[in-house]
């Protein structure tokens, strides 16, 4: 059950300059040999891509799980295609954390959470140079929760882009679903620039987007009606990471009563 005051801490998201987390040197074996066999199939720019992304996935960890360094875990290429973050020591080298990894041009960003707790993350550059299409893309449900939110049509249109693609990334789907299966019915401001998202056709997932001044970040996760998702910023932030806690509450909780102490005391362990 929730909290009723306090939120439980679902996860992290990183957001990371694309060079630098791009710089990130993996120590595991299989890591080491993924990258170097992707690196041979894949174009200077898309591989650089995959760097960014095992970059920011790995400095999410290590806020996710402090004990777990970058020596001992490797983030590898799924049996779906996906990200897993396995432990690279001792007997038991099984999964450790759900990782979802998106890049868009300048930025990496990765979210973690624990294996029975999905959080989809996805990032996309403000303005987009596709926010045309974007735009045209907006059912007409999701036009009207874009007009209710007071939201320009290209906000709007990164909002429930990124929110469609991190719900898919929680579903482990991508955007391969039935026509409307990952339609916004909902978008509320509920913090500066931070917008709750809810679902149409899938009540038990809920959203979460940040209109930054250079990016769009949204993430998903599991999530009952009764309950709210929100982030908060960390005093990890820096020009080249920035790094959220991502907390559920009790929907009739206003976020501010109780629950950021709960998520910085999280900050300082």
């Amino acid at each position: 059950m929730t909290d009723p005051v306090h939120p439980r801490i679902a996860g992290a998201v990183v957001l990371s300059d694309a060079t630098a987390s791009a710089q990130y040197i993996p120590s595991g074996a299989q890591e080491v040999e993924e990258q170097t066999k992707f690196r041979e199939r894949m174009s200077a720019e898309r591989h650089a891509a995959y760097r960014s992304g095992r970059g920011a996935a790995h400095h999410a960890l290590e806020a996710w799980r402090p004990g777990e360094t970058a020596a001992h875990t490797e983030v590898l290429r799924g049996p779906l295609g996906g990200p897993i973050a396995l432990r690279s020591y001792g007997q038991d080298r099984g999964e450790i954390a759900r990782v979802s990894i998106a890049h868009c041009p300048g930025w990496a960003a990765a979210a973690v959470s624990e294996c029975g707790r999905p959080i989809g993350v996805d990032v996309e550059p403000r303005p987009s140079t596709s926010q045309a299409a974007l735009i045209r893309a907006l059912s007409a449900r999701e036009t009207e929760a874009a007009t209710a939110a007071n939201l320009a049509p290209a906000d709007a249109a990164l909002i429930v882009w990124t929110a469609r693609e991190a719900a898919g990334k929680t579903l482990r789907t991508g955007l391969v679903v039935a026509s409307g299966v990952l339609e916004v019915a909902e978008i509320g401001l509920i913090a500066d620039d931070t917008y709750e998202v809810r679902y149409a056709r899938l009540p038990a997932i809920s959203g979460i987007a940040h209109l930054g001044d250079e990016v769009v970040l949204a993430a998903a996760t599991p999530c009952r009606r009764s309950d709210r998702v929100n982030m908060i910023e960390t005093d990890a932030t820096s020009s080249m990471q920035r790094l959220w806690w991502v907390g559920i509450s009790r929907r009739d909780v206003p976020w501010s009563n109780g629950a950021e102490p709960r998520l910085r005391e999280r900050m300082k362990s």
